[in-house]
């Protein structure tokens, strides 16, 4: 609803103008009178009406005077004077101030409904205009670092010429007037390990982007927009006498208020100096490969472009046979003191430049996580039996931004590995063993094998022969020596007139001075010896 102000030396006036027309029918609410211009600037300073009707004539202020005043306290007010035809003298300045519309004394109604209603469609349509104006300003200005970003990115990629850059940037408010240009690259720390909180990305992005923006500006002109990475930012500086050494207090700068008002920290990557487009292109794809050093050099850091080599890490790094067939076997021997102790060696020996992207140490975090992925499989056992819930194993790597964070992520996943690997073998063991231990007691008597028994409960003997060991603490011929002696030992106790060789073949052995060897060797005594004593 609309708000009208009526202004009028004379009460009768303002009294018929006030009840005359059914104002709320047109959307209207008179919300005060005034019968004099200074009053009615005052009230209407205070009410904020959007139509206000007055007389040209009154005292102390004139309605010409208070128009004048209102119209620039209040451009958007609209003032409708009421006239007489000796008035129109008036009207010359009326329009000088910027006073359309009027009203003939004395007023007829079917006019003043007429201008009231025009005047309603003409503020509700300049109302509707301004606020698209603002939504297309808002829209403009969350989505200008989205666009910048954009025209960037298409610049450092060659898709576009410098002319076109030259033109779509300075539309979008990147500074590209020169002398010099230098490009700076920032990455929020931490970004894939953040919980998430709707709108706090956006929030965080916006923050540094202005924190960047007030700051490397005082060093001439900067603007910033987002990379494809929802954590990069990427900026052009044009400056006249800054140095690198001020672009790089700038950004320690950036990192400071950062981390004080935001409680994030910021690692930045400073391009070399530009004099040229072409040299600008340059400067931000080093920076860019710059900030992919962070793998290395750590984050909340200040890195500079100039001081790594053009192709410096970008290769991939392969594994070497002999480093994998280690993990596989200590994987296989289920040790994981040797697994971890392996890991820490791989990554000192490979990284030890310290010249690598994420990119590379990412791809070879994963090609490392593929024995005990693999060891996994072959054991029949998932992802989420090994892991839980938060099984995406490859995709987690990816929230991770340095050397130390990914070897610490790598060895956390053999560990977990390894302690479902032992779950579900001990659990194979037990029943291996078991099966084992059934076929022997069936089977004593007779000559028996370690491949035998293998064969029986459908393993090799290689593999039979540790997990055995491994589950009872002794090797098997050991133990099925010792099974023998006990039944040897039962037999000479319950049939005390067979021969001792005859005792030996029932218990499977076929030697007898190797039975006594045995005999003696777990009671103590020959069994001839045994014999006499318990009978």
């Amino acid at each position: 609803m609309l708000k009208l102000m009526i202004v009028d030396d004379e009460a009768v006036i303002r009294s018929g103008i006030a009840n005359v027309v059914d104002w709320g029918v047109l959307d209207i609410e008179v919300v005060g009178e005034a019968a004099n211009g200074r009053d009615a600037l005052n009230r209407s300073l205070l009410l904020r009406p959007d139509i206000v009707i007055t007389d040209i004539k009154m005292p102390i202020i004139g309605g010409l005077e208070f128009a004048r005043e209102l119209l620039k306290k209040r451009p958007d007010t609209r003032v409708v004077l009421l006239t007489g035809y000796s008035d129109f003298e008036y009207m010359q300045q009326a329009i000088q101030i910027g006073v359309m519309d009027y009203l003939l004394k004395p007023v007829r109604v079917d006019e003043l409904e007429r201008l009231m209603q025009r005047l309603c469609t003409d503020i509700n349509a300049k109302r509707e205009e301004k606020m698209r104006q603002i939504a297309t300003q808002q829209v403009l200005a969350r989505n200008l670092p989205v666009m910048r970003g954009a025209c960037l990115r298409d610049f450092l990629a060659d898709r576009i010429t410098e002319e076109t850059f030259f033109r779509d940037g300075k539309e979008l408010g990147i500074p590209l007037d020169g002398p010099q240009y230098m490009a700076v690259a920032l990455d929020i720390d931490d970004w894939g390990q953040r919980a998430p909180v709707p709108g706090s990305d956006t929030l965080m992005r916006y923050s540094v982007l202005n924190i960047a923006e007030e700051l490397l500006s005082a060093l001439g002109s900067a603007a910033f927009g987002y990379l494809l990475a929802e954590s990069s930012l990427l900026g052009v500086i044009c400056m006249e006498q800054s140095t690198l050494d001020d672009v790089v207090e700038a950004c320690k700068q950036i990192q400071f208020y950062t981390q004080r008002f935001f409680h994030f920290t910021v690692t930045a990557a400073v391009g070399t100096c530009a004099d040229t487009l072409k040299e600008l292109r340059a400067s931000g794809i080093r920076a860019c490969e710059a900030l992919d050093r962070k793998v290395c050099t750590g984050k909340n850091q200040v890195i500079l472009a100039g001081d790594m080599p053009e192709d410096a890490g970008n290769g991939t790094v392969l594994l070497a046979r002999a480093d994998e067939d280690a993990l596989k076997e200590a994987v296989a021997m289920n040790k994981n003191l040797d697994v971890q102790k392996k890991l820490d060696e791989i990554f000192e020996t490979y990284f030890s430049s310290g010249a690598y992207t994420r990119k590379v140490v990412r791809q070879f975090g994963v090609v490392l996580l593929l024995p005990a992925l693999r060891a996994l499989s072959d054991d029949q056992i998932t992802l989420k039996e090994a892991f839980g819930q938060n099984s995406h194993i490859v995709d987690e790597i990816e929230c991770y931004e340095t050397l130390d964070e990914i070897r610490m992520f790598v060895k956390n996943v053999y560990s977990r590995a390894m302690r479902a690997l032992e779950e579900r073998r001990g659990s194979n063991y037990r029943h291996t063993v078991r099966d084992s231990i059934e076929y022997v007691q069936a089977h004593y008597a007779e000559s028996i094998q370690v491949s035998d028994v293998a064969a029986a409960v459908y393993v090799t003997p290689n593999y039979f022969s540790k997990i055995f060991k491994q589950e009872t603490g002794e090797n098997f011929t050991e133990w099925l020596n010792k099974f023998r002696i006990e039944k040897a030992k039962a037999l000479i106790l319950q049939q005390p007139g067979d021969k001792v060789y005859e005792i030996a073949a029932k218990v499977g052995f076929n030697d007898y001075k190797y039975f006594a060897f045995i005999f003696k060797k777990y009671t103590g005594y020959t069994p001839g010896t045994f014999k006499e004593l318990n009978h």
